[in-house]
């Protein structure tokens, strides 16, 4: 499994998480709101509030997630963060509680 971090408004939220279910591409979305996003844009400050949604999906889903999220995604550029060791570092970190 891997784990992709997306932001987006609040408003495009169902339109996302429902295509990404019905295209089977995930095992699971989190969406946490009101996450404060800060960027710059034409050489200003932009402040945004955004959802942040936490995806796990199989890491051979992971091309397509991605196409999928900048194609629905209202921004130009959108920032998706992806951590393709995401079952191995649980496993470790599992083991090391035991």
């Amino acid at each position: 499994m891997a784990l992709a971090l997306f932001s987006c408004p609040s408003d495009a939220l169902e339109k996302i998480t429902n295509a990404l279910k019905e295209q089977h591409l995930v095992s699971f979305i989190n969406a946490i709101p009101k996450v404060r996003k800060t960027y710059f844009l034409n050489g200003r400050i932009c402040v945004k509030d955004e959802v942040l949604l936490l995806i796990q999906t199989p890491q051979e889903n992971f091309s397509e997630l991605f196409d999928l999220l900048i194609e629905l995604h209202p921004s130009e550029t959108p920032q998706i963060n992806f951590f393709s060791q995401y079952d191995e570092y649980m496993i470790e970190s599992l083991d090391s509680l035991r």
